[in-house]
Order: structure tokens, then C-alpha cells, then sequence
């Protein structure tokens, strides 16, 4: 025989509808700044009221995309501080 799941109603909605319009209105935005992936991890967190299950989720689903993000912003970053230093010494050996 299956187990039944505990349904746990949260008010207005079920914690299931929680999470998908938690979803629907932070994941847009993902791309545009890294701290929403955080916002939704604390959200989802919220919703479940389980932080170790949450955090475990969080983990497997989008520490890895923060991890690539912040590497490409470091390279991004160095690039454009070698470009920099560049141009000052190109000015520097032209005013000469």
C-alpha cells in the first residue's frame, strides 16, 4: 500500500502553488542579478519550512550556477583590468 503524503495548507494556497508563483516571479530574473537565485533559495526555504531538506535543494540545484556566475564576473573583471592597464600605458608611452 502507498503512503499518503501529509497535505499541509499554508492559508489561501498549498505550499506546491507557493512555490510556483515564488517561482514565477523571482526566476525571471535570475540572469539579470545572481542574488535572486539567493532570494528564491530563502523563499522556497520559507514556503517548506524545512531548512535542511531546503538547503539540500539549494545545493543541488543552483549553488552550481552561482558558482559558474560569479567565476565568469572574476574573469570578466580581470579582463577589463588588463585592459585598463593597458590603456594607461599605452597614454603614458604616447605623451612621451
Amino acid at each position: 500500500m502507498k503512503k499518503r503524503r501529509k497535505r499541509r495548507h499554508l492559508g489561501l494556497y498549498t505550499a506546491g502553488e507557493l512555490n510556483k508563483i515564488a517561482d514565477a516571479l523571482v526566476h525571471p530574473f535570475f540572469d539579470q542579478e545572481k542574488s535572486f537565485v539567493i532570494l528564491d533559495g530563502a523563499v522556497h526555504a520559507l514556503i517548506e519550512k524545512d531548512l535542511s531538506e531546503s538547503m539540500g535543494k539549494f545545493i543541488r540545484f543552483n549553488l552550481g550556477q552561482l558558482l559558474k556566475a560569479t567565476g565568469r564576473k572574476r574573469s570578466v573583471r580581470k579582463a577589463s583590468a588588463s585592459r585598463r592597464s593597458k590603456e594607461v600605458k599605452h597614454d603614458a608611452q604616447t605623451a612621451k
